[in-house]
């Protein structure tokens, strides 16, 4: 019986003491510097201890400065490497595109062309290639990238369109597209190939 009172006794103080404990820590550091110093002001060890406390102080400070601009600068790198991770999911078919869109461009062309003198066998041939042209123009369109048509009469857009050529027309305005050459193409929001056109002065 003595010894579980005994146990209860502790147990209590270890409990009180780890109150006090809290209650310590809990207390503002700075202040319990300055209650100590106003106790003890003409004692030179304390206010050479002050002065160690400010300088460590002054360390501490500058360290979690270092810190929160490191954390900054993390972030901000971690910002950078998503936006360039994001672009290239997005624009990753560009250098496909520039390559392949110019000859599919010419194909369209050529079977446009093609069409009006040709014989009913070949025109049957020539159906099987549009086929194939409307299944790769959805494919490009999967990878974002569609075909912006130009006709002849539009205004001059320096945006999607490059002048080869200047043209005196008396049928068209000036500054207006007197031929295409070949259409723009855009990949999502930004210009992957500017159409070619000849342009009315």
């Amino acid at each position: 019986m003595e010894k579980e009172e005994q146990e209860i006794k502790q147990t209590s103080n270890s409990d009180e003491v780890n109150h006090q404990d809290e209650e310590f820590v809990e207390k503002d550091f700075d202040q319990q510097v300055d209650d100590l110093l106003a106790r003890n002001a003409d004692n030179p060890d304390y206010q050479l201890l002050k002065q160690k406390i400010d300088q460590q102080m002054d360390v501490i400070t500058d360290l979690n400065e270092k810190i929160l601009y490191q954390v900054a600068d993390n972030r901000n790198m971690l910002n950078r490497r998503e936006e360039i991770e994001r672009k290239l999911r997005k624009y990753g078919a560009r250098k496909l595109g520039e390559l392949i869109v110019p000859d599919i461009d010419l194909f369209k062309k050529v079977l446009a062309t093609s069409e009006n003198n040709a014989s009913e066998e070949v025109k049957n041939y020539l159906k099987g290639f549009e086929m194939i042209i409307t299944k790769l123009d959805h494919s490009l369109a999967e990878a974002g990238i569609k075909e912006v048509k130009i006709s002849i009469g539009d205004d001059f857009d320096s945006k999607i369109m490059e002048a080869v050529e200047q043209i005196e027309s008396t049928t068209i305005q000036s500054s207006k597209v007197v031929e295409t050459i070949s259409n723009a193409y855009l990949i999502y929001d930004e210009v992957l190939l500017h159409g070619k056109v000849k342009v009315a002065k």
